[in-house]
């Protein structure tokens, strides 16, 4: 079931909702300042905020009309998330960066992502014509230093239908100068690899890299009908995890009906993809109560879950100087990353724009 965020990402109005948010607020802490009460304390207390708001302080309010949020971490007891952007070619957004990349004091990475919405935005470009947006991410809760560093930056493919990327090529080459690093051989033949691997109805959903973590660059694909069809896919590209986990945590999933659709997130560095092993898990047709059964079984904190439930009560009418605007909020995936011990880390990635 696709996620109606991304749905709205996809084909809405997002750019007159760029303008009109520019007269609700300054920036996008003014707006975030206005719209937390929708965002249960279970999930982001008072502590958890400020370091959300700070990050926020840095970005236009325009940045609400296309999907923002957060990623919850749902065994750490503490009510704290990582922040995450979505940004779109042409529009008030890319143009606001675009001024700012300019200066001569921009730091090198805005001078970065603003080549890159550009690059994004020429229809005669491999990266015009496979991405239709790029997302950052930016580390709260895992940070482990008090020295800043360049978000993650995440690279979203542009499909109808499944399949693999028609350019894997391009595609890593944009990541890689948004992020500063110069092109390896191969990691284009693993991304190649990844590529060919990839059948319908599965395709593509983004390829993304953390700077501040160090090389490497992680690819999600969607859609495999069946665990069955995943694990057929990871034995086609080699994966060198243990198989006998996954297929444990999979059937765990499967019976609780956790999953309507199923994803992998890839871990890759050099031309051999890494043992860990993201399971990017979206709704089913009925919503998330059977996903959150099944993730209180797996140590995810109750007090999260139930401030999960409490936030998908469908969109909010809300009033601002410039008239009506939608609340959109839902949880758009969740994911549990596995490594070669067992489940290491679950993750709940809860999004929001303001549609007209």
């Amino acid at each position: 079931m696709s996620s109606i965020i991304s749905k709205y990402a996809a084909i809405g109005d997002w750019r007159s909702v760029e303008q009109k948010l520019s007269s609700e607020a300054d920036t996008l802490r003014d707006l975030l300042a206005m719209l937390r009460k929708f965002v249960p304390p279970s999930l982001l207390d008072e502590a958890g905020w400020r370091p959300v708001l700070a990050a926020a302080e840095l970005w236009p309010s325009s940045l609400g009309a296309l999907p923002f949020g957060f990623e919850f971490h749902l065994r750490d007891p503490k009510p704290r998330a990582d922040f995450g952007i979505t940004l779109g070619a042409g529009g008030k957004t890319a143009a606001w960066i675009a001024r700012r990349a300019n200066a001569a004091a921009a730091p090198e990475f805005l001078r970065r992502l603003s080549r890159l919405l550009d690059e994004m935005g020429t229809d005669a470009s491999p990266v015009g014509r496979e991405l239709g947006r790029a997302m950052l991410e930016v580390d709260l809760v895992s940070i482990s230093s008090a020295a800043p560093r360049d978000p993650g930056v995440f690279l979203y493919y542009n499909y109808d239908g499944g399949g693999a990327p028609r350019d894997s090529r391009a595609v890593l080459a944009a990541l890689n100068a948004a992020c500063g690093w110069p092109d390896e051989a191969a990691e284009f033949r693993l991304a190649r690899r990844f590529a060919l691997a990839v059948k319908p109805p599965a395709s593509f959903v983004s390829l993304g890299a953390f700077p501040g973590r160090g090389r490497g660059f992680r690819l999600t694909a969607s859609g495999f009908p069946t665990s069955a069809d995943a694990l057929s896919f990871l034995r086609g590209i080699g994966w060198p995890g243990r198989y006998d986990l996954l297929t444990d945590v999979l059937e765990r999933m499967t019976r609780q009906r956790a999953f309507g659709t199923l994803g992998l997130m890839l871990y890759g560095r050099g031309e051999n993809p890494r043992s860990k092993l993201g399971l990017y898990l979206r709704t089913a047709s009925d919503g998330w109560p059977d996903t959150f059964e099944a993730l209180a079984a797996e140590g995810c904190v109750a007090a999260k879950l139930a401030g999960l439930r409490a936030a998908v009560d469908g969109p909010r009418l809300l009033w601002g100087k410039t008239g009506e605007f939608r609340l959109l909020r839902e949880t758009t995936h969740i994911k549990l990353v596995l490594d070669n011990a067992g489940c290491e880390d679950i993750k709940a990635y809860f999004g929001l724009a303001l549609a007209p």
